[in-house]
């Protein structure tokens, strides 16, 4: 991905338009798209005016990237999501999904899959789970069943 529409217009000191001075890659994450990933290359375009460095005063801008989900990792919103349903929702196991990602041709180890999900969920459930707790402690009273016994299917025997 090019930051071409972060592009400015101009030098503000004399408006002649810029030049490319230069490209710096900047990160690379993957998207987990369902049976397909996409690796996503951000690049970073340095301006320069071309104008002002004639002068001997070069006018250089660089453009915004946006921020990435873990810094200097290829996690993106997308891949770590699908590692998470993979492993609460579907059951997965985290050395089973590291086969997967091989077979995408990704090689990402379990410690990188498992810190993906304690990095992600520090940084964004804990904050949604200390307010929800926060506001079920303010209730009066909670209810919960705790019912020892075992209360669907049951079968009455009389005698």
């Amino acid at each position: 991905m090019s930051a071409d529409d972060d592009a400015p217009f101009g030098c503000p000191y004399c408006n002649t338009p810029y030049e490319v001075l230069g490209e710096e890659a900047v990160r690379r994450e993957l998207q987990y798209v369902p049976a397909s990933v996409k690796v996503l290359e951000y690049v970073s375009v340095t301006y320069i005016c071309p104008q002002c460095k004639e002068d001997d005063v070069p006018y250089i801008v660089k453009a915004n990237v946006p921020k990435g989900l873990m810094k200097h990792s290829l996690a993106s919103p997308s891949s770590v999501a699908w590692v998470m349903y993979q492993k609460y929702a579907n059951g997965s196991p985290l050395y089973r999904q590291e086969k997967d990602w091989s077979q995408y041709g990704i090689e990402l180890s379990r410690t990188t899959l498992a810190n993906w999900i304690i990095y992600c969920s520090e940084k964004y459930f804990k904050p949604m789970y200390e307010y929800f707790h926060k506001q079920l402690l303010k209730r009066q009273f909670l209810m919960a069943d705790e019912t020892t016994v075992q209360v669907l299917n049951e079968v009455l025997i009389l005698k």
